[in-house]
């Protein structure tokens, strides 16, 4: 694939309670974490934790995160 950039995109999402108490035992719950760059991108492989949308010059990147689990995409460039 020569002269077809390629992106990997990976997000990481760690919380910590560093409170004095115990920690309450809650279920964890799924957040998206939204990443906006800058050219046409598109999915190189699917992934169904990541949505990729393409508007004009820019691509938007939705990660759903459950518990911190990193969520990764590979990325090239949209024709």
């Amino acid at each position: 694939m020569s002269g077809v950039p390629i992106v990997a995109v990976k997000i990481e999402h760690y919380c910590f309670n560093h409170s004095e108490r115990a920690p309450k035992e809650t279920m964890p719950k799924t957040i998206d974490i939204a990443v906006t760059i800058k050219g046409a991108w598109q999915a190189a492989e699917m992934n169904d934790k990541v949505k990729v949308a393409t508007s004009g010059d820019c691509t938007s990147l939705v990660f759903s995160s459950y518990f911190g689990i990193p969520a990764e995409i590979k990325l090239t460039k949209a024709q």
